[in-house]
């Protein structure tokens, strides 16, 4: 009864088991309690893909006549005649990668279903010791490790092992000073293990790459080849970190004021290290078309980022915090907060780190032979950055009986909050611990050929400076993100189990962490990718274009209407409802690396809906007991059946539109590919059945490459993807076997209907054909049985 997905044409094996036990009781009567519990999944499910498309048998052999435009001769622009690539023109690396890739279907796509295993296995420990009357003492642990094998989707290509182990210890201790006065303490200390490793290593040789060196110790190069395929794979990596929590809250009730006063301290660590993967990018703007670029080796950029990437960052957090519970009268409370964060800057415990200090002048003194305007530690606080000190944080709320029955309340509040620093200001991304760099318009079987490869794993001591330089640096005028948050409620309860709620929620946020292009190449007549570093506008020939910066430049800001229905569980059955409007808008939505601005120039042009906008919201939820259990043998049989459903519509998220290539000639390794396009009129599309929305969600003729040197017209997420819906149902009933021990049985429906949730379209127009085709959709239906002994 599960039920493949919509792209599948096969449905692919489910199985999955889940088992557990758990038990507790007093160890001491009325004074040790201790409970435990185990959990163990073994999920044996195959992972799916959206399609891809290999090149098919013609077009390995460079026949490419059944496309309508022509191609040309990527390295002399001559038109290939009849598109058939002669044999001479064909790379040899290309051909030797064909055998990676499986043969696409007679519709000319490959569907990848692989087996993706995992075992889980959760671990819980609590206890509760009553010392006496005025001691308590709480602890617990948590231990979850999961082990999972990620087979890529092309079988002959590499794959990965992955594992993750995570522990968490705490311990509260409550202590009743008085009646009205109560003190709680809590430490804790959690841990997380995530290491990634690869199956095989292809090198350079092997895949006939000639003198380019070996920049990962596993695994190999990624060829991503715009509209049809990627070669990629995970890359070798180990993530570890080590967070101390303390806790002390004192609460004091004094009158109608319940005053609580408090501090938190968190000492945090972490350690992570990786090789990038170096990367050739095919987008069909040397030959025409993205395939054939591929196989006359014809390459748009490699993307290489040299040296380990290795950071290991400590960090620290306090807050101090007052409030006050006022309770008014018996129809009016006030609420009323004070908090005081203290996030200190991360910092490297190596201080491979550095910054940019662009004022006339800067030179550091620790590494005197570093380029002008580069800074280290000791030249900068080991943050890089000063510490924000005035991060204080003000709370005000209220709750009112309107009318003193209990029936029909008012509430609201407002308050200032901070988010913490984002991690990525250690980044050991520069020159002299590593680096990038990008080679553009070369040849696969050749791609050092007239060009400089950048050195493997760099010296930092004896580090001879390769420019121009490109950075991932901090601006030094970072501070800690905050937003304010408001709320107005208004609540009606009707009859004893029925309750409406109506709210307006907003947020408001400044000094978001994201990440822009910096030192972008300015556009000339008769400018190209070869005279990039000669273009740009801080120190040209010194630093390069390919450079971002982490700033806290950024601003979102959202509003919305909340509606909910609630009947409370009464004769039977209970159902809850929630209906959001609700409206996001932002210049980034996200604090990644992949979360650039697409005009570097402008960055109000990129004011638009949030990625994660979505208009209309809805979900419901009910339970329902259809027959009381009874003691006839008819009513044990029928009765206390449980039925429980959760349904949830949303509209779709916003889609953006890329060209997928540096049009604007700017040499921008963040944005260079996420230049918009020119926008001649909407791109919205009726659609006269499901296949024909698949085929083609949005028009796409209305889209053009902007003139080379300039970004497109077209804005940031100015259309909607599918809309989202979806069931789930579940079935429970309890068992009797003897007065103090039951089974329960549970069946559960996910996506019981079946119902075809669509991806968003494809976006970029270097994807060829699939410009504007949906290829991906949500799973299936899947049901799962569960048995469990209560006694």
């Amino acid at each position: 009864m599960n039920a493949r997905n919509f792209f599948e044409q096969a449905k692919a094996k489910q199985y999955q088991n889940q088992f557990g036990i758990s038990a507790g009781g007093p160890i001491v009567k009325n004074k040790l309690f201790i409970f435990g519990a185990y959990e163990g999944v073994r999920d044996r499910r195959a992972a799916s893909t959206t399609s891809s498309r290999p090149p098919t048998a013609a077009e390995a052999a460079g026949d490419f006549s059944h496309l309508s435009k022509q191609l040309k001769n990527p390295f002399d622009g001559s038109p290939i005649p009849g598109n058939k690539i002669p044999a001479s023109l064909i790379d040899p690396a290309a051909k030797n990668l064909l055998q990676y890739l499986p043969t696409p279907g007679s519709n000319g796509r490959y569907y990848g279903v692989a087996p993706n295993p995992r075992d889980a296995s959760l671990v819980m420990l609590r206890s509760d010791w009553t010392v006496n009357k005025k001691h308590n003492v709480l602890g617990h642990y948590y231990f979850n490790q999961s082990e999972r094998q990620s087979p890529n989707i092309y079988p002959k290509w590499i794959s990965s092992v992955g594992s993750t182990r995570q522990q968490n210890v705490g311990i509260n201790w409550t202590y009743v000073i008085s009646p009205t006065l109560l003190n709680q303490v809590t430490l804790g200390y959690t841990r997380a293990y995530d290491p990634v490793t690869v199956s095989d290593t292809l090198t350079n040789s092997q895949l006939g790459l000639k003198g380019m060196p070996n920049y990962l110790p596993s695994g190999a190069n990624v060829f991503s080849v715009s509209g049809r395929f990627s070669l990629t794979h995970s890359t070798t990596q180990k993530f570890v970190s080590n967070n101390y929590d303390i806790n002390e809250g004192l609460t004091w009730i004094k009158g109608a004021h319940t005053l609580k006063f408090g501090f938190q301290y968190l000492d945090l660590a972490f350690f992570q290290t990786w090789y990038p993967k170096p990367s050739f990018s095919f987008n069909g703007t040397r030959t025409g078309d993205a395939m054939a670029d591929f196989m006359t080796g014809a390459y748009r950029s490699l993307s290489i980022a040299f040296g380990q990437r290795l950071n290991d960052g400590l960090s620290s957090f306090t807050v101090g915090y007052a409030q006050d519970d006022w309770k008014v009268s018996s129809r009016l409370a006030l609420n009323f907060g004070l908090r005081y964060e203290l996030p200190k800057p991360w910092v490297d415990k190596q201080d491979r780190i550095n910054t940019l200090d662009t004022r006339p002048g800067v030179k550091s003194n620790v590494v005197p032979t570093a380029p002008p305007a580069m800074l280290f530690v000791g030249d900068l606080p080991r943050g890089l950055v000063e510490t924000d000190k005035n991060n204080f944080a003000p709370r005000l709320g209220f709750a009112w009986d309107v009318f003193g029955d209990g029936k029909f309340a008012v509430r609201g509040a407002w308050g200032l909050f901070y988010d913490t620093v984002n991690t990525d200001s250690i980044a050991q991304e520069n020159p002299p611990f590593a680096g990038s760099a990008t080679l553009y318009n070369g040849l696969l079987s050749d791609p050092g050929a007239g060009k400089t490869f950048p050195p493997v794993l760099p010296n930092a001591a004896q580090f001879e400076w390769i420019y121009p330089i490109n950075l991932f640096f901090t601006d030094l005028t970072t501070r800690t993100p905050y937003s304010q948050q408001w709320n107005l409620t208004l609540e009606r309860q009707f009859e004893s189990d029925v309750l409406v709620q109506v709210a307006y929620v907003g947020k408001d946020t400044k000094k978001l962490h994201a990440f822009r292009p910096w030192n972008v190449a300015e556009w000339r007549p008769g400018a190209s990718f070869d005279d990039i570093s000669e273009r740009v506008p801080f120190m040209p020939g010194v630093y390069g274009s390919e450079s971002i910066v982490m700033s806290s430049a950024f601003n979102q800001h959202y509003e919305s209407a909340q509606f909910k229905v609630e009947k409370r569980y009464s004769r039977g059955f209970s159902v809850l409802g929630v209906y959001t409007f609700g409206k996001s808008i932002d210049f980034n939505s996200e604090n990644s690396l992949g979360g650039c601005v697409a005009c570097p120039h402008d960055l109000d042009s990129e004011r638009g809906l949030s990625d994660f906008d979505a208009r209309h919201t809805f979900a419901a939820s009910w339970l329902w007991t259809p027959v009381k259990p009874s003691g006839t043998t008819m009513g044990r049989i029928l009765g206390g059946w449980n039925l429980s459903g959760i349904h949830r519509v949303r509209t779709g998220y916003p889609i953006t539109f890329y060209i997928g290539d540096d049009v604007a000639l700017s040499g921008d390794i963040c944005g260079g590919g996420q230049q918009h396009p020119d926008i001649l009129a909407s791109p919205t599309l009726e659609h006269s059945s499901r296949q024909a929305m698949i085929e083609r969600f949005f028009n796409t003729e209305v889209f053009r490459y902007p003139a080379e040197g300039t970004y497109g017209t077209g804005g940031r997420n100015i259309l909607r993807g599918p809309a989202f819906v979806t069931s789930e149902f579940a079935v429970l009933k309890d068992f009797s076997i003897t007065e103090q021990a039951r089974i329960q049985f549970r069946a559960e429906f996910s996506n019981a209907f079946n119902q075809v949730n669509f991806s968003s379209p494809e976006n970029y127009m270097t994807s060829g054909d699939d410009f504007g085709r949906i290829l991906g959709a949500g799973s299936g239906r899947a049901i799962q049985f569960g048995l469990k002994v209560i006694w």
